[in-house]
């Protein structure tokens, strides 16, 4: 007796669905589309990557318009550590408009600034 010979002959449905599916497509094309699906589940699973909106970089900051004063109705400020500068720590700034969604992205920003304090990181 073989080692091939212990087992069921009998397949799982599902198993000779897939199986009956490769047939008719062929092997190759079965694996292509295959891999092409699950490639296509993991974009939707994790997100497409969007659109980098940013314009500017200064120092260590990443910012939608040319550094100036800045104030606006609604301001996202965040930090960085900027290697270039003696590990000099500066402040980012980008506000928005009254009208604009105060959301992050660079829609509506009506200035940006970056910040150089005397702080190192």
């Amino acid at each position: 007796m073989s080692e091939h010979d212990e087992f069921d002959e009998k397949e799982a449905p599902e198993e000779t669905t897939v199986l009956s599916v490769a047939e008719r497509l062929g092997r190759r094309s079965f694996i292509r589309k295959l891999t092409l699906g699950a490639m296509g589940l993991a974009a939707a699973l994790v997100g497409l990557p969007q659109k980098a909106e940013a314009l500017v970089s200064i120092a260590c900051c990443t910012l939608c318009k040319s550094s100036t004063g800045c104030s606006g109705a609604c301001c996202w400020t965040w930090g960085c550590c900027f290697a270039g500068d003696h590990d000099r720590y500066y402040n980012c700034k980008e506000c928005y408009s009254s009208s604009a969604a105060c959301n992050g992205s660079c829609t509506g920003v009506v200035c940006s600034q970056a910040i150089r304090t005397q702080a190192l990181c």
